[in-house]
C-alpha cells in the first residue's frame, strides 16, 4: 500500500469511486430537446464551481437515447476540453452531462467536498500536461490515473469543513458582483421599461441599423504575435462576463479563430445551446480574437450606445428569439443576419448615454470588489495547499 509522508494512503481516482463521462442526445432530434425537464450541463457550468442550477435541458426520451447517464447529488464533475479543461465542479443535484464533463460518482471510501477541493489543486499541473494544440484535452482514462491522497474519512470531513468555510467567504465576495448586476438590471427596466411591452413607446428600429458595419476583420491568416482567443467556454454564462481566454500565437490560431474584436464590442452567441452566451468586451484583452461563434455587434454611437446594446441582448426576451430562430441538424445555430434583423425599443441617446455612466459608475465599483475577490483567492489557495500537505491543526 503506497503512502505518502503524511501516512496517508495514495490511491487512483479509479481505485476510490465509479467514473463516467457524459454524452449528448441527438440535437437532430426536436423530442429530445423541446420542453426538457432533465438538466444537461456542458462544461462551461463548472465555472460555478459548487453547480447549482443548469441552462439547459433534454427530454426524457433523449436520455433514454442516448449514451447521457443522470448523475447523483454529489457528484465530482471534471472538464475535459477547451478553456475549462481541468476545471471542477461539485453536483448539488441530480443532473447528466456533455462528453465534455466526467463525473465520479458518491462512494463510501471518500468525502465529495475533501476530493472536489483536492482536485482543484491539480488543475495548473492538469493544464501543463493535457494534450492538443489550441484546444487542449484530457479524457476519462487521464481522469482514472489521477492519484489522490486518501486520509480516514474523519479527517477528511475536518479538512473539507475548515476549506468550505473559507470558500463561503470567497463565495460571498462572489455574490456581490451578481447582486451589482440584479441592480443594473432593475436600474434598466426603471429607465426604459420592459423591452418587449416597450410601455413607454420608444421607437423600435432593427439592430442592424443601429449597428457599424464591420469591414476586412475577417483574415485569413495572423501575424505571429500573442492574441487573446475568446470563445463560448470564455463566457461565465451568469454574470455575462469574459472569466477565462486563451492565449494563442498569430500562427497558430484555431479555425475558428477569425474575427478581430474591440472594446466595447458586444458578443452574441449563433449556437445552441449556448445562445446564452452574450458579453462585452472590455478595454483589459490584449489583441482579441473571438470564435466565429459569435456574432459580433458595434454599436454606432449616432444611435445607441453599447452598454445599452449590451443588456438588450442579455434579456430573456431575446435569447428566447434566438432559440426560436435556430436551425440545424447537428449544430442548430442563428446566423448573423437573423440576429441584426431583430427589432429592438431605441431609447433617446441622451437617456442611454445616462445609463452607460451609471454602469461604468458601477464597473469601477466592481473592479474594487474583483481586488478584493482575488486576496481572497490567494488565501484560499494557500489554505488549500497548507491542508493537502497535512499542515492544519486538526483536533
Amino acid at each position: 500500500m503506497k503512502l505518502n509522508k503524511n501516512g496517508w494512503q495514495v490511491k487512483s481516482l479509479s481505485e476510490v469511486a465509479e467514473i463516467v463521462t457524459g454524452g449528448t442526445p441527438s440535437t437532430a432530434i426536436k423530442e429530445y430537446w423541446e420542453n426538457g425537464n432533465v438538466p444537461w450541463l456542458n462544461s462551461g457550468e463548472l465555472n460555478q464551481g459548487i453547480v447549482t442550477s443548469s441552462s439547459n435541458y433534454i427530454t426524457q426520451l433523449g436520455l433514454k437515447n442516448s449514451v447521457a447517464k443522470l448523475l447523483p447529488p454529489d457528484t465530482i464533475l471534471i472538464a475535459l476540453t477547451g478553456a475549462t479543461t481541468g476545471r471542477v465542479g461539485y453536483l448539488t443535484f441530480e443532473a447528466c452531462a456533455n462528453q465534455s464533463v466526467t463525473g465520479i460518482l458518491p462512494s463510501a471510501n471518500h468525502d465529495p467536498k475533501f476530493l472536489y477541493y483536492f482536485l482543484q489543486t491539480l488543475r495548473v499541473n492538469i493544464l501543463k500536461i493535457a494534450w492538443g494544440g489550441a484546444q487542449k484535452h484530457i479524457n476519462q482514462k487521464f481522469v482514472k490515473e489521477l492519484k489522490i491522497p486518501l486520509p480516514p474519512l474523519p479527517i477528511q470531513k475536518q479538512i473539507a469543513e475548515i476549506l468550505e468555510k473559507a470558500d463561503e467567504a470567497k463565495q460571498k465576495r462572489k455574490e456581490a458582483n451578481k447582486l451589482t448586476d440584479e441592480f443594473l438590471q432593475s436600474v434598466f427596466i426603471e429607465m426604459f421599461g420592459d423591452p418587449v411591452k416597450n410601455p413607454k413607446g420608444w421607437e423600435r428600429k432593427k439592430i442592424l441599423d443601429l449597428i457599424s458595419k464591420i469591414e476586412n476583420e475577417n483574415p485569413l491568416s495572423f501575424p505571429a504575435k500573442e492574441y487573446d482567443y475568446i470563445d463560448i467556454s470564455s463566457i461565465d454564462n451568469v454574470l455575462k462576463t469574459i472569466i477565462e481566454i486563451k492565449k494563442i500565437n498569430g500562427k497558430n490560431a484555431p479555425s475558428r479563430a477569425r474575427q478581430l474584436v474591440k472594446c466595447n464590442d458586444v458578443l452574441v452567441s449563433t449556437v445552441r445551446p449556448n445562445l446564452n452566451a452574450v458579453t462585452i468586451v472590455k478595454e483589459n484583452f490584449s489583441n482579441p480574437i473571438a470564435s466565429t461563434g459569435f456574432c459580433i455587434l458595434r454599436a454606432n454611437s449616432k444611435f445607441v450606445v453599447p452598454e445599452y446594446l449590451f443588456q438588450i441582448t442579455k434579456q430573456s426576451f431575446f435569447i428566447e428569439i434566438l432559440s426560436q430562430m435556430a436551425k440545424g441538424a447537428s449544430y442548430p445555430a442563428v446566423t448573423d443576419v437573423q440576429i441584426i434583423e431583430i427589432e429592438i425599443s431605441v431609447p433617446p441617446l441622451s437617456l442611454q448615454q445616462q445609463f452607460a455612466e451609471l454602469v461604468n459608475k458601477t464597473e469601477a465599483l466592481k473592479e474594487k470588489q474583483k481586488q478584493s475577490e482575488l486576496e481572497l483567492e490567494n488565501l484560499f489557495q494557500s489554505l488549500m495547499q497548507r491542508a493537502f500537505k497535512g499542515e492544519l491543526v486538526l483536533n
